[in-house]
């Protein structure tokens, strides 16, 4: 290409050896307004797609649990957080048929900020829950479980069952794991979602880790437990993750 256009070959070597610096930065404020559209809809469009549309709102709209109290996301604690971290540590527990003493997971993989008061329909686990995100479980010593609240204390704080901890200085304290103290030597079962097991948010030393996965989706879990609960939920913080100034 270069033997038919030498001077391209020219001007690529020019550019590459010079170095270039802003000298000024221009803004330019544009503003938008919302009109109202003109277009009227495709009736032959909306028949063939309704049926699809019907079907999929009528599975949607299946009330699976009830709410007795509004959940709200917080930090360092908040009880959407709570609910979810001590429901997928319950039936991880009972999917892998072993006790499960912590359950972890970070505050950005809940999508909503918040479970209203009232019926919860199908629609809101797929809103909290959106990603193909599934369980697994490890068995961690008390070493990586500090590295882990380190972590999520720089953070503010992140949803978790198990474990009851104070954030000072952006660092834990007071840590306890079901009502004993932190032993560093000691190994524990560990359940969190594949995205952090496998090293998502720079949680790199969980890598290495051996992994017990059974391919079930936490939103799948979350259907579990209100099955399993027919009863209104009324999930307040209890002061597990608290924050000293």
């Amino acid at each position: 290409m270069f033997k038919k256009h030498p001077y391209t070959l020219l001007l690529l070597l020019v550019f590459a050896c010079k170095s270039y610096h802003t000298t000024q930065v221009q803004w330019t404020q544009y503003h938008f307004e919302e009109k109202q559209s003109h277009l009227t809809p495709d009736t032959s469009i909306q028949t063939i797609i309704s049926p699809y549309k019907n079907a999929i709102d009528s599975q949607m709209n299946v009330v699976v649990g009830t709410n007795a109290v509004a959940l709200s996301s917080k930090k360092p604690e908040g009880s959407l957080g709570d609910f979810f971290a001590d429901a997928i540590r319950e039936q991880t527990a009972v999917i892998f048929n072993k006790n499960i003493e912590i359950a972890f997971f970070n505050s950005g993989g809940l999508r909503i900020q918040g479970i209203a008061k009232g019926d919860i329909k199908a629609t809101t686990l797929y809103e909290l829950m959106p990603f193909e995100n599934e369980i697994v479980v490890m068995e961690i010593d008390g070493a990586i479980l500090l590295k882990i609240l380190e972590y999520s204390a720089k953070r503010g704080g992140d949803p978790i069952s198990g474990v009851r901890y104070t954030i000072h200085n952006d660092k834990p304290i007071n840590i306890s794991i079901n009502d004993a103290p932190l032993d560093l030597t000691r190994k524990y079962t560990y359940a969190t979602n594949d995205y952090l097991a496998n090293g998502g948010d720079n949680m790199n030393f969980l890598k290495e880790i051996p992994k017990e996965i059974k391919n079930i989706k936490l939103r799948d879990m979350l259907f579990a437990y209100f099955k399993a609960h027919p009863e209104p939920l009324n999930m307040t913080t209890d002061g597990r993750v608290q924050l000293q100034k």
